[in-house]
């Protein structure tokens, strides 16, 4: 059961980008192939695995910066550790362990609005659609990785995320609520960049990528984000296997926040051909 939060008069509208590895390092990790264009057996990856002209080592090579090596008798190119999946369920409360889980969502394309989140007409752009954004959650004690199967040509989807809060908040929360209680308790920082503070989200510094589906996301333990939204023409879908650990305790799993109108992410048409179905 999402805890409902007040966010006063906040009124943001913030831009959708397209992801890149360092703007997401505070909230976890983008994977995708660092380099599309080295085909394993081709000069290219010859070149990418040969020592540098001033080394003999290969560990000087191009390979190495990438942690890459050959694998399945040369037709492959590992790229190793892309990710590292995170199971700090030793802290929750309950003391039930968990386990990994593998999921699949299949995500139908979410309606965006010509208008941000209580604005009139007036706001309103010929070039690009808004998607309001109403409620986050968070697993604390685990990572989650999305990865895109299947969907439109050219699929995209969006990412939304936010730091949190340091404890106490300003925002207004049940104190006489143990649901409140838990999502003030400290709760694990993602994988790379720590999160400031273990509370509610801060939403005043909410991000929105744009990711393709060539890209897939971690986030971190702890992440406040949205549920996933799949852009593309209405009755299209995006299927996704989803990884990560749970242990069937309801707030210990995922925890979730809702939150009246105020808070939108512009989609630019112009820079992505995105809501008019050009998918």
């Amino acid at each position: 059961m999402p805890l409902h939060i007040s966010i006063d008069n906040l009124r943001l509208t913030i831009p959708a980008v397209p992801i890149s590895s360092t703007a997401f390092a505070p909230f976890g990790e983008v994977l995708e192939n660092p380099r599309p264009e080295v085909v394993p057996g081709t000069a290219v990856a010859d070149a990418f695995f040969a020592p540098s002209s001033s080394s003999s080592s290969s560990s000087s090579s191009s390979a190495a910066a990438y942690s890459a090596v050959l694998a399945n008798q040369g037709s492959a190119i590992k790229f190793q550790h892309i990710s590292r999946p995170v199971n700090l369920y030793g802290q929750a409360r309950s003391g039930q362990a968990a386990q990994a889980v593998v999921n699949m969502f299949v995500c139908g394309a979410r309606q965006l609005s010509p208008f941000p989140s209580s604005s009139s007409s007036s706001s309103s752009s010929p070039a690009a659609r808004y998607f309001s954004v109403r409620i986050l959650e968070r697993h604390p004690y685990t990572t989650q990785t999305f990865i895109p199967l299947s969907g439109p040509s050219r699929m995209r989807y969006l990412v939304i995320v936010a730091p949190t809060l340091a404890t106490p908040t300003s925002m207004p929360v049940p104190s006489s609520s143990s649901l409140s209680s838990s999502y003030s308790s400290p709760a694990p920082n993602p994988p790379t960049s720590p999160l400031p503070g273990s509370g509610l989200p801060d939403l005043s510094r909410l991000h929105a990528f744009i990711l393709t589906g060539s890209q897939a996301v971690t986030y971190g333990a702890g992440t406040w984000h949205a549920p996933m939204v799949a852009l593309g023409p209405p009755g299209s879908a995006i299927s996704f296997l989803v990884t990560q650990f749970a242990n069937g305790v309801a707030e210990e799993d995922c925890q979730e926040v809702e939150f009246a109108e105020g808070v939108s992410v512009r989609v630019d048409e112009d820079n992505y051909g995105l809501w008019r179905g050009k998918l």
